[in-house]
């Protein structure tokens, strides 16, 4: 199974169980910017406390793994876990989104795109960028820091500057904004 195909079904699962997401990561800033492959798939959900036992639900364990105890740890913590797709091995994180003015901005600005003819809700350009230097910031690879650089190169001037520098200086990346600027 494909990597789109992969992240199609995921979207669909989260969609008939009623969770909020959005595709997120490498797989993301890949379409935003350059692609590259990337070895697991990465979604921030959004679901409400009474949508944990239907977020389990949603995989079926003859098709995905998935450890329920580890879903409802990491919905008490607003941390991340995963589901593997049984046959093709394909990973992919879920992760809670954090309860903090940045996060539920970027959340509440996700779009549409078409995938394998499905439709999947995506981060913006931006907030791929914010994203990558974030994770930068917090010692992640100097891919990231490439990542981010490919997004804003290939998006240009369509890119929200107003709305980069605001948030890069909120969430203490100024210096990496500047940097893939340069």
């Amino acid at each position: 199974m494909t990597p789109d195909r992969v992240l199609a079904e995921v979207s669909s699962l989260l969609e008939q169980a009623g969770i909020p997401y959005m595709v997120t990561g490498s797989f993301a800033s890949s379409m935003l910017g350059i692609p590259r492959s990337t070895r697991d798939l990465d979604m921030v959900i959004s679901p409400a406390e009474n949508q944990i036992e239907a977020l389990i639900q949603a995989f079926d364990d003859n098709v995905w793994y998935i450890d329920p105890f580890v879903v409802r740890d990491a919905a008490l913590h607003r941390s991340m876990f995963n589901v593997v797709h049984l046959d093709s091995g394909w990973k992919v994180d879920l992760i809670y989104r954090k309860e903090r003015p940045w996060s539920r901005e970027e959340f509440s600005r996700r779009r549409a795109v078409e995938i394998a003819g499905v439709s999947v809700m995506f981060l913006r350009a931006e907030d791929s960028i914010l994203s990558k230097l974030e994770w930068v910031r917090q010692g992640g690879s100097l891919r990231q820091l490439e990542d981010a650089g490919a997004v804003l190169d290939m998006q240009g001037d369509s890119l929200d500057f107003a709305y980069l520098e605001r948030w890069a200086k909120e969430l203490g990346v100024e210096d990496l904004l500047a940097k893939i600027r340069a």
